[in-house]
């Protein structure tokens, strides 16, 4: 099945609305309008609302995703479809997540996951090429699908780590030094960094790393700290790391590689048998040195398949 297919060209609007709230709200009108299955709509807005307050669904490229996965409405009917709706604002809104070009409203169910995963995966890919993405934003229904069918996606098929993975995750280089690895470390709130050199992955650090290079070998050894009292050697700790030195003297190879035709399952196996959180992901091909192409978390997994 085609994304193409899947898009319906009443259900492309385009508005005059200046918020993000009146651009959702349009776009619930036309699915009501255009509901033949007397679907309970307000459960369907408080479904997406709901999700909305999790998080942040605006992306950097402009792209808003709000979304929601049905289960049993209240009357006992289920909800076993999968609809997107499309509305493109005049002018681009200011919202306090970033700018927003293109709103795209997913509502999907659990039979449904791989499909909305996959379309998801494939708006956010349009996204990303702008010109691409400012042909969309400017054509009318009609046109939109057809701009859709000339790089359409496949949508009714496995979810895989592609659909799901971070391709615009923080990255080291090996001429980076330990000191701009601390600020990318606390400003982006992460515990891992893959290192890519001319596109390719070439090592990874990891936050415990950064703190094993200050402790002690003796500490090392230890089974217990219950002997060590004070925080006196945690806070001599930095001081024994030379912030100076490269990346390339301190990161290690990657153990776990993911590609990019892996599916989530086999992520999900990787990531519990190794205790991992984070792994990178590289194009699959036959030479087994691929591009790299980002990193797939637990949190991927736990937002995205998992729809919390």
């Amino acid at each position: 099945m085609k994304l193409s297919s899947l898009i319906q060209p009443s259900l492309i609007i385009r508005s005059k609305a200046l918020s993000r709230e009146k651009l959702l709200d349009e776009l619930f009108k036309a699915l009501q309008k255009q509901d033949r299955n007397g679907l309970p709509h307000s459960e369907i807005q408080e479904a997406v609302a709901a999700r909305e307050k999790i998080g942040s669904t605006v992306l950097p490229s402009g792209l808003a995703i709000p979304h929601a996965r049905m289960h049993e409405f209240s009357k006992g009917t289920d909800f076993s479809d999968f609809i997107i709706a499309i509305a493109i604002p005049e002018k681009p809104i200011s919202s306090g997540d970033g700018s927003i070009s293109m709103m795209v409203l997913f509502l999907s169910s659990a039979q449904t996951m791989n499909t909305y995963l996959n379309a998801l995966a494939a708006f956010t890919k349009y996204s990303r090429d702008g010109n691409f993405f400012k042909q969309l934003c400017a054509a009318e229904p009609v046109d939109f699908i057809e701009l859709i069918k000339s790089r359409d996606a496949e949508v009714k098929k496995e979810a895989t780590v592609e659909s799901i993975m971070s391709s615009d995750f923080v990255q080291l280089s090996p001429e980076e030094t330990l000191s701009e690895c601390v600020v990318k470390f606390t400003q982006n709130k992460i515990g891992y960094l893959p290192v890519v050199q001319a596109g390719k992955l070439v090592g990874e650090l990891t936050i415990l790393d950064l703190f094993s290079l200050g402790l002690p070998e003796y500490i090392l050894k230890l089974q217990t700290m219950q002997y060590i009292r004070g925080d006196e050697p945690f806070k001599k700790l930095f001081e024994k790391i030379d912030n100076t030195k490269k990346i390339k003297e301190v990161m290690k190879k990657p153990e776990l590689i993911v590609k990019t035709d892996n599916t989530i399952m086999d992520v999900v196996m990787m990531l519990v048998k190794n205790k991992r959180r984070y792994l990178p992901v590289v194009e699959q091909n036959d030479n087994g040195n691929g591009a790299y192409k980002g990193v797939v978390s637990f949190i991927d997994i736990l937002e995205k398949a998992l729809e919390v």
